[in-house]
């Protein structure tokens, strides 16, 4: 949301008087955090680069699945998985992590049922992976 408030204000200074914008353009929490997803993917990126690692850029089994094989078409698919996974967090209320560690130690209905869905989900895309 960091990221997204700026860019909304690249385009339109007034989007910084929106309240839920303003929330995460002002505060310092907010640039740690994305100071730290930031270092995550710079870090991965130069640890590959420095230790020679190289690999497939597609696993053969997304590759066998989807049947995607350009570059343009898996990032329009990784960029629908990760909207449509933001957007069920936000539905949720909470991330994963949040409703298995936090939600489910309170005993809240909803996280154990989401927490329940999340490994039945992982459970059927498992049994897909073992049909490729």
């Amino acid at each position: 949301m960091t990221a997204a408030a700026w860019v909304a204000g690249l385009f339109d200074p007034a989007a910084a008087q929106i309240d839920y914008f303003a929330k995460y353009m002002t505060s310092s929490k907010y640039y740690w955090q994305s100071a730290l997803v930031i270092g995550i993917a710079l870090g991965a990126f130069l640890s590959a680069k420095a230790s020679g690692t190289e690999r497939a850029s597609f696993a053969p089994s997304w590759t066998k699945m989807t049947g995607i094989r350009s570059l343009a078409a898996r990032i329009v698919m990784g960029f629908a998985g990760g909207f449509v996974l933001l957007f069920g967090a936000r539905i949720a209320g909470g991330c994963t992590s949040g409703h298995g560690i936090s939600g489910m130690a309170q005993l809240a209905v909803g996280s154990t049922v989401a927490v329940a869905t999340m490994f039945a989900g992982g459970i059927l895309m498992s049994l897909a992976y073992k049909k490729i």
